[in-house]
């Protein structure tokens, strides 16, 4: 069975004019599909950095990262791999301006090509599935934290993923 997600011998270095941050050092992974894999370990550890760079919102120092057995390289292969990748950030990621179901139905729409109608049929769907159907008129910004946080699922699962990372995706919901 091929990894849904394969690190073999990443690196990933930060420099700056006074210092180098070795952020990743030699991590190799494997995660296969419809595992549940969690990263854990204090903070400055690199876990954020990695799942970016499973991402390709980084660019890794050395090593390789296939996704679904796939390679990256380069700025436009990883933009190839998002289509099939969503992420939940640490730091929200919402449009405040916009209500619950705008922001959960652009991500169908202008990633995925689906007229507004349909659009938001699918963020209507989505809303219901993360307990915010009745918020879906609601300002992005107006919500509490964890609704926001709800909110980011939805729009995550909007694009139907075959991988899905999160970065802190519970801190601050209740169970």
């Amino acid at each position: 069975m091929i990894p849904a997600v394969e690190l073999i011998q990443v690196d990933k270095v930060f420099r700056t004019k006074s210092s180098v941050t070795h952020a990743l050092q030699d991590v190799n992974l494997s995660i296969f599909p419809g595992e549940v894999t969690c990263l854990v370990g204090p903070s400055g550890s690199g876990k954020s950095t990695c799942l970016r760079t499973i991402n390709g919102l980084e660019t890794i120092t050395r090593g390789s990262i296939r996704i679904f057995g796939e390679q990256y390289k380069d700025a436009n292969s990883a933009h190839l791999l998002r289509r099939k990748t969503a992420m939940i950030f640490q730091r929200f990621e919402l449009f405040p301006h916009l209500n619950a179901l705008e922001n959960v139905a652009l991500v169908p729409h202008l990633r995925c090509g689906l007229n507004k109608t349909d659009a938001q049929r699918r963020a209507k769907e989505l809303l219901e599935r993360v307990g915010l159907a009745g918020h879906r008129h609601r300002l992005a910004g107006s919500l509490a934290h964890g609704e926001q946080r709800a909110l980011e699922v939805g729009m995550a699962l909007a694009s139907h993923p075959r991988l899905l990372l999160l970065d802190e995706p519970t801190a601050g919901m209740s169970p």
